[in-house]
């Protein structure tokens, strides 16, 4: 995770979908990883698929690239 802070291009952003009810901001957290620019959703399920976590994933995303 910390190639992604250094990289040179400043408009990006990290975009972490839970499928399994898990808080990631607080998991990230406890590790030192934290930042604006990672933004933390949920499928608000368990096990709701790859797919359902990438549209959600999708439907969240701000960046010029994806």
């Amino acid at each position: 995770m910390h190639s992604i802070f250094a990289q040179d291009y400043s408009r990006w952003e990290i975009i972490i979908i839970s499928d399994d009810q898990v808080d990631y901001q607080e998991v990230l957290a406890r590790q030192g990883v934290a930042s604006d620019k990672i933004k933390y959703c949920s499928t608000g399920t368990v096990g709701s698929g790859a797919a359902n976590a990438r549209n959600i994933g999708l439907a969240n995303a701000r960046g010029d690239y994806i």
